[in-house]
């Protein structure tokens, strides 16, 4: 994955250079002295690509990944063996050194900032390289950033700023005081007063003494057409693949939604509800008011979660669950009726035995 305007590779290096780097056990494979120029997940690597596998819930992906390398534990090793192409960076916290390695190759792209040239134009600020398409209304003290581009109709109302590079779909209405950075907006987006999309994901690392370690986010946020995104909502930007809102889907008021979340199509995200990291929801998923649903599950097609739920493992599709940790709403009821009788049979005992 190229991740170029807002990130720049600073270093390529070979496979055997970078476990030098990062003192890693190299298991050659026939890349050792091929040149890596990305690092991307499991699932999305190529044969320029490094990659990283720190949980055994993502081994399936091991024996089809097309990276060059891969960084592993000495444990997790076994799920190679039949990618007899792919060389493997050994060590005990494959995490902690895809960090290392992400700090290495890649830095911040700071070239918006030595090429800025604001103009003020009249009630708003905009880059002289910015691209506003006809027929927008834009408020005051409004900022669009460097090769930002403003679809044809678009509405964005007071305060509100458009960071380098994003690109707001035509016909899209931007409220007050939201800030838009590493995005890509689809036509005909609503987003309201306060939203807060594309910044940095909760991603961080412990080293060897217990010091946090902050984990570039090189991914964007890509939002479909016909997006509604609730006031004082945030959606924050991939880690290495990009975080994704389908095309009609509903995000109601303060919302948080995580890095790398996939969300499908014609969804309903009701406010106070959380979505952690790297979660999947299928298309026609609602999620009702204050649920949480854990990060790396999978939500299928039309499933439906009740209001206050916490889902904590993977749903099948087209279910309904409710309840903490969330239960399909059939066994949810069943396991009240019991409990209730359950609490009334010891009412009846505990007032004979007076």
């Amino acid at each position: 994955m190229r991740y170029h305007p807002y990130f720049t590779l600073k270093k390529k290096c070979t496979v055997e250079a970078l476990s030098k780097m990062v003192s890693c056990e190299l298991v050659a494979g026939q890349n050792a002295n091929h040149h890596i120029n990305n690092i991307s997940t499991l699932s999305n690597a190529n044969q320029d690509s490094i990659t990283f596998l720190s949980s055994s819930q993502y081994s399936h992906q091991a024996k089809s990944t097309g990276a060059a390398a891969c960084i592993a534990s000495f444990d997790d090793a076994q799920y190679f063996a039949n990618n007899q192409n792919i060389s493997l960076l050994l060590c005990d916290d494959p995490h902690l050194t895809y960090v290392k390695i992400l700090n290495i190759m890649y830095t911040a792209n700071t070239e918006h900032l030595s090429h800025s040239n604001i103009e003020h134009k009249g009630n708003y600020y905009s880059d002289k390289t910015a691209k506003i398409g006809t027929n927008c209304h834009i408020g005051s003290n409004v900022h669009i950033g460097y090769m930002a581009e403003i679809g044809e109709g678009c509405t964005i109302l007071a305060n509100s700023y458009i960071g380098p590079y994003c690109k707001i779909g035509a016909l899209s209405r931007i409220g007050s005081n939201v800030s838009i950075i590493h995005s890509q907006i689809g036509e005909k987006a609503n987003i309201l007063s306060g939203a807060r999309i594309g910044e940095e994901g909760f991603g961080y690392a412990k080293d060897h003494s217990g010091s946090i370690i902050e984990i570039m986010q090189m991914g964007q946020v890509i939002v479909g057409h016909n997006v509604l995104i609730g006031a004082n909502s945030t959606i924050d930007r991939g880690s290495l693949d990009n975080t994704i809102i389908g095309n009609n889907t509903k995000i109601d008021n303060l919302v948080q939604i995580g890095h790398n979340v996939q969300i499908g199509q014609n969804c309903y995200i009701v406010a106070q509800s959380g979505i952690a990291g790297s979660a999947i929801l299928g298309n026609n998923v609602t999620v009702a008011g204050q649920s949480g649903i854990n990060g790396h599950v999978h939500i299928g097609d039309n499933a439906v979660i009740a209001a206050r739920s916490g889902v904590v493992g993977s749903v099948e599709s087209n279910k309904v669950l409710c309840g903490y940790p969330a239960l399909d709403i059939k066994q949810w009821k069943k396991m009240h009726i019991l409990l209730k009788k359950m609490l009334q049979n010891n009412n009846k005992s505990t007032q004979s035995s007076k």
